[in-house]
């Protein structure tokens, strides 16, 4: 019961501010070449002080061009 999905875009977390209250824990599963810049605007806005971060990195989606190994 203390874990809500966002369907949003997570580059704009402006957006859903008013929808999410301040957090213990942020989790990052965005296919995005910037997804570290993602998860940190998001942990500016809804992490606590003394929370922790969990990013799910696909490097397909940072450099396709590359293997993913």
């Amino acid at each position: 019961t203390n874990v809500v999905p966002i369907i949003e875009d997570a580059r704009y977390p402006s957006k859903y501010r008013m929808l999410v209250p301040m957090v213990d824990v942020v989790f990052a599963d965005v296919a995005q070449p910037n997804q570290a810049q993602i998860l940190t605007l998001n942990c500016e806005y809804f992490l606590k002080n003394g929370g922790n971060y969990c990013i799910s990195i696909k490097a397909n989606c940072i450099d396709s061009t590359q293997p993913a190994d």
